[in-house]
């Protein structure tokens, strides 16, 4: 008996960093065994003497046009999404890394339009975010009163430009006394946070992509010397007020997550794991990412 064998999934990689570089080189050597195949790779700088020659560079975004397409993942950064978003689903499902780009509610409006005209998906990787099903579920049920992320790097790893932020992680690398060792650099809503450090927080971005949204949800930016082979992240979910049956106020659902994501130096922006949760996203017919356009309750 005869087995049609099964179409490959076509992918484009905007973004040639480490999470990208890791990714081309997993779908060229897993992808005929998983069913996938690399269309072209695009990087916002020239990357012509890094990329392997079998692989198709794009060095216009709009070129992507020429090329046949079933998923675009975007691994560079959120002003792409921002600025190209919209040009980007016309041609394929898009599966967004830089979640913190979606915090501007105009970009979010405009990209689910894209997608609803053009029947696209847009799907948010999964990341360093743990327990993101869990929000998910709770908040469609209006079942959260509250959540709030904490995420801390080593001071080398945050990459903050040259805001009121950078100046105090400079502080905290030049401040030599033990007892100086972290700095809270935020507290406050997420979608504030995602302005300031749009690089570091894709984690509180997708939470509240998934969750109760990025003004309710509340993040907390630390800089810490110590963490110098893993980024911590914490996460505390407690649930809406409920009552029994005789109207009595029974206490509230909580849960807290401690993530410890190993990094092989203090300097790198995406922990291990989280890299392993991008490959992840991208394998089988997309089961593994969270569909942002389904989501009800996002702002």
């Amino acid at each position: 008996m005869d087995v049609k064998k099964k179409e490959k999934k076509l992918v484009g990689i905007l973004g040639y960093g480490k999470v990208g570089q890791i990714l081309v080189e997993r779908i060229l050597t897993e992808g005929d065994r998983l069913g996938l195949q690399l269309a072209f790779v695009w990087n916002r700088s020239s990357i012509c003497n890094k990329v392997p020659s079998s692989v198709a560079i794009v060095e216009q975004l709009q070129d992507i046009e020429k090329f046949q397409i079933d998923l675009i993942v975007e691994v560079c950064h959120p002003n792409v999404i921002n600025q190209n978003g919209e040009f980007l689903l016309k041609y394929a499902d898009l599966l967004i890394g830089s979640t913190t780009a979606l915090a501007d509610d105009e970009c979010y409006e405009r990209l689910n339009q894209v997608a609803i005209t053009f029947n696209r998906r847009i799907l948010l990787a999964r990341g360093a975010l743990w327990g993101g099903n869990d929000i998910q579920r709770m908040a469609r049920q209006n079942m959260i009163e509250s959540v709030r992320i904490k995420m801390t790097f080593h001071p080398e790893s945050l990459r903050l430009g040259k805001g009121p932020m950078k100046l105090l992680t400079d502080k905290v690398n030049l401040e030599r006394d033990i007892h100086s060792n972290s700095r809270v650099l935020y507290e406050g809503s997420v979608r504030q946070l995602c302005k300031l450090a749009p690089n570091n927080v894709n984690t509180m971005a997708t939470a509240a992509l998934l969750g109760i949204g990025f003004d309710r949800t509340i993040g907390c930016l630390v800089a810490d010397r110590s963490l110098v082979d893993h980024h911590r992240i914490e996460i505390e979910v407690i649930g809406s007020q409920t009552v029994n049956a005789q109207g009595d106020k029974l206490r509230p659902f909580q849960v807290k997550t401690i993530r410890l994501s190993p990094t092989s130096k203090e300097s790198n922006v995406s922990s291990n794991q989280t890299i392993e949760a991008f490959w992840q996203s991208i394998l089988g017919n997309y089961s593994n990412p969270f569909f942002l356009f389904a989501l009800q309750n996002a702002f």
